[in-house]
Order: C-alpha cells, then sequence, then structure tokens
C-alpha cells in the first residue's frame, strides 16, 4: 500500500515537472517560432526585434539583454496575460491602479504625479526663447491644458501634480506672454473615458475663454457632430482591462465645411492640401490622428469666411491643440499650428511666415510638459 503511495506521488511529480518543462521550452520555441510584430496595437509602441548576435555583443553582455527584451515584448498571448495580469490585480487584489493608471466610474486616468523635477522650468525656457528670437512684435499668450488627474486624482485618493506650482513656474519663467487660465472651463467629462485627450464636442467654453483673453471677436457659427465609434483610447491598451470603447464625435458644417488646409509634407519641405479630418484614422494603431490627419511639424488652416480682419494666430501646441485648433479659426482668418517636437524652431522661417501685430499662443498639455526636452528650440 505505502509503495503504491510513493509511485503515485513519484508519478504526479513527473507529470508536474514534465508539464513545466513542456510551458517553459514550448512557450521560448513559440516565440521564435511565430510571426514577429513590429508594434503593439494595444500598447501603441513598437516591439523589439530580434538582437543582431555579434561578438561584441555577447561578450558585453548586450546581446543577452536584447534578447531577452525581444523574448518578452515578442511572447505569445501576451496581450491575453496582461488583461489576465490586470483583472487579477483590480478585482482579485483590489490593488488601487495598474501601470499607473486607476479607474473612476468607467474612466480611466493615468497618474501624473510626480511631475519631472525642473521640467515647467525649461519649457518657460524653451518658450521665452521663441519669443525674443522670433515674435518680439506679437501678442504672447500662454495657456495650459490640465489633465483628467487634476479633476480626478485627489479626490479619489492618489497623488497629485502641485498645479498651482507648476503654472506659477511657468509664468515667471514666461514673464512676456499673458496667462490665460482654462482650468475652469473644462471639468472630467470633458476628456475621453479611455483616452488622455479632450473631446472636440466640448471645448466650446474653453474656445470662448482663449478667444475673449486674447481679445477676439468670435464668430457665431452652428456645428453638425459627426461620430465615430468604436474608439479605443491609448488606456484600454495600457490599463489592459476591457474598457468600453468611447464614441469619437467631430465637428462639421457652417466655418468647417469652408476652411482651406495645408499640411506640411513629411520631410517639411513643404505643404499639400490636407482635410480637417480623416475618418479611416479610426481604426488605425492612433485612433485620434482623425482629427487634422495625425502628427505634422506644421499645418495652416485658413477661414476665408472671417471678415474682421486678416490676423494670424500662430499656435504652439501639441496632439491636443489639433482638435481645438478649428475651433479658434471663429476668431481668426489664419490659424497656423505648429509642433516643435517634430521640427526644429530654426527651420520653421522656412515654412511659416512670421508677420507682426499677430498673435502667439502657447498651449501645451501636462504630458507634453513634462517631457519638455522633447521641445525642438534649438
Amino acid at each position: 500500500m505505502e509503495s503504491a503511495i510513493k509511485k503515485g506521488r513519484r508519478g504526479l511529480a513527473w507529470t508536474f515537472a514534465t508539464l513545466f518543462l513542456a510551458v517553459i521550452f514550448g512557450f521560448g520555441v513559440m516565440v521564435f517560432a511565430l510571426p514577429v510584430h513590429a508594434i503593439s496595437i494595444s500598447e501603441r509602441r513598437k516591439l523589439a526585434q530580434l538582437p543582431v548576435f555579434t561578438a561584441a555583443s555577447f561578450f558585453s553582455g548586450t546581446y543577452f539583454r536584447d534578447l531577452e527584451t525581444f523574448m518578452l515584448d515578442q511572447f505569445p498571448w501576451r496581450d491575453h496575460f496582461l488583461r489576465l495580469k490586470a483583472f487579477n490585480q483590480f478585482y482579485v487584489f483590489w490593488l488601487k491602479d495598474n501601470h499607473n493608471i486607476f479607474i473612476e466610474d468607467q474612466t480611466a486616468v493615468a497618474i501624473s504625479y510626480p511631475f519631472a523635477a525642473g521640467a515647467d522650468e525649461l519649457a518657460a525656457k524653451k518658450m521665452s526663447f521663441l519669443i525674443d528670437t522670433y515674435f518680439q512684435d506679437m501678442n504672447i499668450y500662454l495657456s495650459v491644458i490640465p489633465d483628467k488627474a487634476y479633476y480626478l486624482a485627489a479626490k479619489n485618493g492618489y497623488p497629485s501634480i502641485d498645479y498651482e506650482t507648476l503654472v506659477s513656474n511657468l509664468r515667471t519663467g514666461c514673464a512676456d506672454a499673458a496667462w490665460i487660465d482654462i482650468f475652469a472651463s473644462l471639468d472630467a467629462d470633458d476628456y475621453y473615458r479611455t483616452d488622455s485627450h479632450w473631446r472636440q464636442e466640448c471645448l466650446s467654453p474653453a474656445v470662448a475663454r482663449l478667444l475673449n483673453d486674447m481679445g477676439r471677436k468670435q464668430a457665431a457659427s452652428a456645428f453638425e457632430p459627426r461620430m465615430l465609434y468604436p474608439f479605443y483610447g491609448v488606456y484600454c491598451g495600457q490599463s489592459a482591462l476591457p474598457l468600453k470603447p468611447d464614441t469619437l464625435t467631430y465637428l462639421t458644417g457652417g466655418l468647417f465645411d469652408q476652411v482651406k488646409v495645408f499640411r506640411a509634407t513629411a520631410n517639411s519641405q513643404g505643404f499639400e492640401v490636407s482635410s480637417l479630418y480623416d475618418p479611416d484614422m479610426i481604426s488605425q494603431n492612433d485612433p485620434y490622428d482623425v482629427f487634422l490627419g495625425g502628427a505634422c511639424s506644421v499645418v495652416i488652416l485658413e477661414n476665408p469666411s472671417y471678415a474682421a480682419d486678416t490676423k494670424t494666430l500662430y499656435l504652439f501646441s501639441d496632439s491636443f491643440g489639433r482638435s481645438i485648433a478649428p475651433q479658434l479659426l471663429e476668431g481668426y482668418s489664419r490659424v497656423v499650428l505648429i509642433d516643435i517636437r517634430y521640427i526644429r524652431a530654426s527651420r520653421l522661417p522656412e515654412l511659416v511666415d512670421y508677420q507682426s501685430g499677430n498673435d502667439v499662443l502657447f498651449l501645451y498639455s501636462i504630458e507634453t510638459l513634462d517631457t519638455a526636452s522633447s521641445l525642438n528650440t534649438d
């Protein structure tokens, strides 16, 4: 009897050992046998590729480090395992966040705390350099786009950026710019539940505040909303939770049907005719690229119906600027949207004709200010 029990235990041990080895080596073989993916759509990033073997990388150890990264990125059913991990953390172990993202009333919020030390001073320094170099005889304005965490982090027990100090440092370092506060013109519902960006159809109060403080007369326009579903925001992948997708709404009709759009070419050597929206982008890697066709160094929007004057707004912004720029045309004959993350400021005079007496607005999100080194001012 005792011998039979021992044999049973031994057989069970061998079974578990065999299964363990099969899983370890099986998944390892599958990493190399299955097709290699270039990007992760859910995480919106490039995936590590198989490193090239060299004697130098072998002896330095970098080959094995890169190989480990490759195997982790190309692991079979990676997205499914990430979802399982996130589900366990949220609903089994009751952790408050996953990958620095918490969920509040079906809204995913990224914890932006802590803000990078000195990033606000660096951003102010870069904006001040642009003002001193190119815009001495223009009207300069500064505003900041708050993130969802501003409205939801502290009230739900999560650490929050000291926004008051951040704004103070920006205003001090960019003293030539008039400050426009749009924090009170927005709330958490003005942002997508699954994404970091704001909703174009909710920006009227912020647009009115910006135009009013820049002394611009806002033309009355009637807009017709168009909807695209589903819109899977960046947090759908980053949180790895089965979040219900948003509906992306973009505005048409009235002024928007008359706007002329010119988009800088890929090498920023000139311009090509474009459009306000590219609905096909809703199914691409970054569906927010519906607005103005995605990231670009310079986009010029012209409003042929604005008769008050011929004033231009030079709007320095990031991806958030692509959805608000069309509405700012309610107060200008032309808006030049500039993203200096994709072009050096010294090259801008090749594309942009700076004319004195016009307006300049620096309108950046918290995320861009946190990575101010990405602003190419030199």
